[in-house]
């Protein structure tokens, strides 16, 4: 599962990781720009089906 965000004013979209928290991944539409970073414990979250 992920989560999607579109920040029109610096035209970046962001997707984020609910499985894994601490995962981000960005892109800048139209360009070859992208990256990821993980910033987490290594832990997956378990309560995600109970969350949804």
């Amino acid at each position: 599962c992920w989560t999607l965000q579109s920040d029109d004013l610096q035209e970046v979209v962001t997707v984020k990781s609910l499985w894994w928290p601490g995962f981000t991944f960005y892109h800048i539409p139209e360009t070859g720009e992208y990256n990821s970073i993980y910033m987490g414990y290594g832990e997956r979250n378990d309560d995600l089906p109970f969350m949804v």
